[in-house]
């Protein structure tokens, strides 16, 4: 994720021509797989690691809290295409959702539950778009800035980072099914990592300060290339 944005930065800074159809796979949003992938990826670890958190409900809403925040300074710092309802404020969403779901979804249930979460995922994937499988949605569901938090923005909508609870959550509920159907089956060890090594310590570290990293991997690349510029 580090890496593509700051792939991202440097392109938009240099204002790079996206005629070039690499330019166009890594950032076209008709065709961006890429970042497509590392959000798949971001958060599905993050429903994964549900489970060995603690205060869930607590840490849900300091992410939406600071998913304000970066909202509000991008609105002033960059008002044409500011960050509206962006990854952070999925996650904590999706913390309060799983938090939910932990007390009423029993763990045998799991292996289904992922199944589901994925389908439905696959199914709402083209929503915000205005249509599912082909079928165009009515227009009602398209109105404001309700509706886009859901995952049916309206025309006019623009964000530069937009994870919507549909279908985005569907993914952090599809991570929280598989660490239980790899607990219930004692199968935990093909995750685990010696954490007296290198890698084990660098993980853990990141691990720990995984929120301070993301608030401020941006600034400090976006910052650091404006100076090289």
């Amino acid at each position: 994720m580090i890496a593509y944005r700051t792939v991202w930065d440097f392109v938009t800074l240099w204002e790079t021509d996206f005629s070039d159809p690499w330019h166009r796979a890594l950032f076209e949003p008709t065709v961006a797989w890429i970042p497509q992938y590392i959000g798949f990826t971001f958060i599905f670890i993050a429903g994964m690691s549900f489970t060995l958190g603690s205060r869930h409900l607590v840490k849900g809403l300091q992410l939406i809290a600071w998913s304000t925040v970066i909202s509000l300074i991008t609105w002033f710092a960059i008002p044409e295409n500011p960050v509206r309802f962006g990854v952070l404020n999925l996650l904590g969403c999706g913390m309060i959702v799983l938090w939910a779901l932990d007390r009423v979804l029993p763990e045998r249930a799991s292996t289904l539950g992922f199944v589901v979460s994925l389908a439905l995922y696959a199914f709402f994937f083209d929503a915000q778009r205005g249509t599912i499988w082909g079928i165009d949605l009515p227009d009602a569901l398209y109105r404001n800035d309700v509706t886009a938090f859901f995952g049916f923005p309206p025309s006019d909508f623009i964000s530069s980072d937009y994870y919507p609870l549909i279908p985005y959550v569907f993914v952090m509920i599809a991570g929280y099914c598989t660490f239980n159907v790899l607990a219930r089956a004692n199968r935990l060890a093909i995750l685990s990592v010696d954490y007296t090594s290198a890698l084990g310590r660098a993980l853990r570290w990141m691990g720990r300060h995984s929120l301070v990293i993301y608030l401020l991997h941006q600034p400090i690349i976006f910052g650091t290339l404006y100076l090289l510029k």
